[in-house]
């Protein structure tokens, strides 16, 4: 489970690893 997870971290970040973080970094402060 773990490998699958990292790989799709690994493959999506490269593709839209800004938009994520952007997107956790403005639901994270907003809890």
């Amino acid at each position: 489970m773990l490998p699958l997870l990292f790989d799709f971290v690994f493959t999506f970040g490269r593709s839209g690893g800004t938009l994520l973080a952007t997107t956790c970094s403005t639901a994270l402060p907003n809890e």
